[in-house]
């Protein structure tokens, strides 16, 4: 018995000697005990049922804090600087001077007298003479009597008769469409241009020979509603070449 306690007593000191020795003692940073501070946290919350598995970084390196800081200053200073290159970019409002323009406008030049003729005058071709015959209002007018042209639906014909005397010993030849006449008739508070029609004796548009010692019957054309040829008294008539406007003494 006395042999066993022995044995044991010196188990005991051999195994107390072994796990026995000296130990060195190292000086941590601040970094390093970061570091094995987030390891035990990670390795507790690991093995924790209340927990979940992980770890979260709660210290951040000062170059993230300075780029963070960075960022909000630059999102505070944007709407100022916009504001600054809105009213740096912002061009003045042109105000044009219209005053002029507007003058040249409003400026009209005083129209000059409409001179008076009879339609030998006006015409002037040598050797003929116009004589105004009458004004009538058709429905339809007749050629000869076998020819009959009629105007558009709900117009009438104002009909403006000329006598085309040539006095002289010889033929004269006669191109109105050559000479650019337009005739004009206003009647009846209206207006209108006379009518280019296919009418051999249509003096608006005649181009023919006028032989001597003879008299051809040419006519005028206007179109006009019935009721603005109820007083043909009100009549007037001018030709118009170029820039030249004359009015028909009837």
């Amino acid at each position: 018995m006395k042999k066993k306690k022995l044995i044991i007593c010196t188990l005991g000191l051999v195994f107390s000697f072994l796990f026995t020795g000296c130990a060195e003692v190292y000086d941590l940073s601040a970094e390093d005990e970061d570091t094995i501070a987030v390891y035990c946290a990670k390795t507790v919350s690991k093995f924790s049922t209340s927990k979940k598995q992980g770890y979260v970084n709660l210290v951040s390196s000062s170059s993230d804090e300075d780029e963070l800081e960075e960022e909000e200053e630059t999102v505070e200073e944007l709407p100022e600087e916009t504001e600054e290159t809105t009213e740096e970019t912002k061009e003045p409002e042109e105000t044009e001077d219209t005053s002029e323009e507007e003058t040249q406008e409003t400026v009209e030049e005083p129209e000059e007298p409409t001179a008076s003729a009879s339609m030998t005058d006006a015409l002037a071709i040598s050797g003929l003479s116009f004589n105004y015959k009458n004004s009538v209002e058709m429905s339809y007018y007749s050629m000869g009597g076998y020819y009959d042209i009629t105007p558009q639906s709900g117009n009438d014909f104002l009909v403006v008769t000329y006598d085309v005397v040539n006095s002289t010993d010889s033929d004269i030849v006669v191109d109105i469409p050559s000479s650019g006449i337009v005739f004009k008739a206003s009647v009846g508070g209206a207006a209108n241009t006379a009518d280019n029609t296919i009418l051999l004796n249509d003096l608006s548009v005649f181009s023919g020979t006028v032989e001597a010692g003879t008299t051809e019957e040419l006519v005028l054309l206007f179109q006009f509603k019935p009721e603005n040829l109820s007083d043909l008294s009100s009549l007037k008539l001018q030709m118009v070449q170029g820039d030249t406007t004359t009015n028909i003494e009837l």
